[in-house]
């Protein structure tokens, strides 16, 4: 290939290694950005994939971040509407708040899961790219 292509390979796989060390956001903003490079394929390849599961990851997240802040909005629910205060709202959203724990620790493996696959689907992209498999 062209030396802007074997160079372009190149970055990419260096980006993908980083990310498979230490999987912050801007290591993997810069994989996905790397692999997007290799050419316009890739665009609607990885960029679309990426964005369906960035999405269900941060709606997980901010799924489990509502029901724990639920007892918050009972407490807010008791002050403003002092008459209408019900000890079941209170139990139940303490059971909310649980459960969004609960949804949160199962959302850190989701999202671990998530990097490794991604690591995986692009070092597979750049495969594809270079013409193996």
């Amino acid at each position: 290939g062209s030396p802007q292509q074997i160079a372009k390979e190149m970055k990419a796989h260096y980006h993908i290694e980083k990310v498979s060390e230490s999987g912050t956001v801007i290591n993997i903003a810069r994989a996905v950005w790397a692999v997007i490079g290799l050419g316009f394929f890739n665009l609607i390849i990885v960029l679309g994939p990426l964005i369906a599961a960035v999405s269900i990851v941060c709606a997980g997240w901010i799924f489990s971040a509502g029901l724990v802040l639920s007892p918050i909005l009972v407490f807010m629910d008791a002050v403003i509407f002092q008459n209408g205060f019900n000890l079941f709202n209170l139990f139940f959203s303490i059971l909310l708040a649980g459960t969004g724990i609960l949804v949160g620790i199962g959302m850190y493996y989701v999202t671990r899961l998530f990097i490794k696959g991604l690591v995986h689907y692009l070092k597979f992209n750049v495969n594809i790219v270079k013409g193996g498999i």
